[in-house]
């Protein structure tokens, strides 16, 4: 069971560098196209047509990809004044409970998200000349990443807090 998490812990650790690396080649991009922009639109007065899209688009994948990167790290905003104040053993159940929860949206948002994609397919941005799928892909590439992640804080959570103390209070 501990090869499977260290196995699962070893992928998803992969996976945020690589995210992390996207991020911030999508971030300089864009951050890069805008500041060319603005200093083409106000000393040649001939900004490009593109670029406003263009950086729309990257802000979407930056987003998406940066709640995973949160989500992994817990920096999501989360109400936790209640469940602080239970036993440890209950407050370890509900976190549970609401990643399963999550787990199930981001796996609905994955079906959704590829059936949009699809649908939008044929559908082309005028200023850019490239089909919307590829903007509209980032909703279940993210979803896929998040699932991810959040079986493994389930897969961690139950091997290192649920199992322990059920074992515990067998013997």
């Amino acid at each position: 069971m501990k090869n499977i998490g260290r196995l699962i812990a070893e992928i998803d650790d992969f996976i945020e560098h690589v995210l992390k690396s996207f991020l911030f080649l999508f971030l300089f991009a864009m951050v890069a196209i805008i500041l060319c922009n603005v200093f083409l639109r106000y000393v040649f007065r001939a900004p490009f047509y593109w670029a406003e899209d263009l950086s729309k688009n990257l802000m979407v994948w930056i987003g998406l990809i940066g709640s995973q990167i949160a989500l992994k790290r817990g920096l999501h905003v989360g109400l936790s004044f209640f469940v602080d104040r239970l036993p440890f053993f209950i407050s370890t159940l509900i976190s549970c409970l609401v990643k399963l929860f999550l787990l199930i949206f981001v796996i609905i948002l994955f079906k959704e998200g590829i059936n949009s994609a699809f649908f939008v397919k044929n559908q082309r941005w005028a200023t850019l000349n490239i089909s919307m799928f590829w903007v509209y892909v980032s909703v279940p590439t993210s979803s896929l990443f998040m699932a991810f992640t959040l079986i493994r804080q389930l897969f961690m959570d139950v091997q290192n807090y649920i199992l322990p103390f059920n074992k515990g209070t067998s013997s």
